[in-house]
């Protein structure tokens, strides 16, 4: 059977390798992983926020039962457009996303909350991602005007 080769050339390995492996390139990505993985605080300052955005507005939290990334937070809240608290947000200097990372700048409901058997909330998720300099005070701001957008809404509504 024939070795499929990516790379030509050199004899290392049998022919199977073109060429001398970046030790010290290897060695330095994986330094550079670790530094900007997010820390494992994260999972306890996201899990505050969204019993906070739970108790206070009764937000849905997705996938809350499973194992998920430490940093990311998905959750609707009913009756509160996606794209309206994306706005909201960003006016207080908070930057969020109502899609999937790979659907920046759609403004489609989100067809993976609808897959997660809550489809009648899609055009209320909103996506929040931390990152390696993430703070709990980050994820305490974040509810903080999350929730004071929420009450505007709801009073909006109600008027």
């Amino acid at each position: 059977m024939p070795t499929c080769r990516r790379l030509h050339g050199g004899g290392q390995e049998r022919g199977h390798r073109a060429g001398t492996e970046n030790t010290p390139g290897i060695a330095g990505f994986g330094a550079a992983a670790l530094q900007a993985a997010p820390s494992p605080e994260q999972a306890a300052w996201r899990d505050a926020a969204a019993e906070r955005l739970k108790a206070q507005a009764g937000a849905a939290v997705f996938g809350e039962a499973a194992p998920r990334l430490p940093h990311v937070l998905c959750f609707a809240a009913e009756g509160f457009p996606s794209e309206l608290q994306v706005m909201l947000l960003d006016l207080a200097g908070v930057q969020v996303s109502a899609g999937s990372a790979c659907s920046s700048g759609k403004v489609k409901a989100s067809r993976v909350v609808g897959a997660m058997s809550r489809p009648e909330l899609a055009p209320f998720a909103l996506r929040v991602s931390g990152g390696w300099a993430t703070t709990q005070a980050d994820w305490a701001r974040f509810a903080d005007v999350w929730l004071d957008a929420w009450r505007s809404h709801q009073r909006r509504r109600a008027a």
